[in-house]
């Protein structure tokens, strides 16, 4: 809270410009929003499971700041492709072997 309101002190209506601001406030509204709906809903609902996970979206603020990390994510975000492929290549071949060994099993 503290953070945004001095950001826009300082950067008045040009701190609204930034994709990071955007995000430093949407965790701060999330985190108040947790807070007004534990008061008023069951501290366990799904709701502010939600809202817990979204605060955790500030973390994505520190692959800015360190460039050895975004590498890693970038690397890892364009091998998934290569890796959904491979599991289903892996499945394709688990079914072949599956029908097989049933045919081998109980031959009709």
């Amino acid at each position: 809270t503290i953070e945004i309101l001095a950001r826009l002190l300082v950067h008045q209506l040009v701190a609204f410009s930034s994709f990071w601001t955007w995000i430093d406030l949407f965790v701060v509204l999330s985190g108040y929003l947790e807070v007004i709906s534990e008061i008023i809903i069951l501290p366990s609902s799904p709701v502010l499971k939600l809202f817990r996970m979204l605060r955790t979206g500030r973390v994505f603020k520190a692959l800015g700041l360190f460039p050895a990390l975004r590498g890693i994510v970038k690397g890892f975000a364009s091998a998934m492709g290569a890796m959904a492929w491979g599991v289903v290549a892996l499945i394709a071949l688990l079914l072949i072997f599956a029908i097989a060994a049933v045919e081998v099993v109980h031959p009709e």
